[in-house]
């Protein structure tokens, strides 16, 4: 992973695989970019409430009640 910090983040990856169940039919994806060292854009959201093109859904995780 590679972040350059400025005013606008802006970041870049690659990972090995997109599932990290070794049972999985996903769990060698990238691999060979991976092994290229082929880097990826990242999104670097700043708000639940920011989109992009390429988001094509999201979570967001919210804390629940205090005992």
């Amino acid at each position: 992973m590679v972040v350059a910090l400025g005013p606008e983040v802006k970041a870049w990856g690659s990972i090995r695989g997109q599932s990290g169940n070794p049972g999985s039919k996903y769990y060698d994806d990238f691999v060979d970019s991976w092994v290229d060292g082929k880097y990826y854009e990242l999104l670097y959201l700043k708000s639940p409430g920011d989109s992009h093109p390429r988001l094509v859904g999201k979570s967001i995780l919210q804390g629940g009640a205090q005992p």
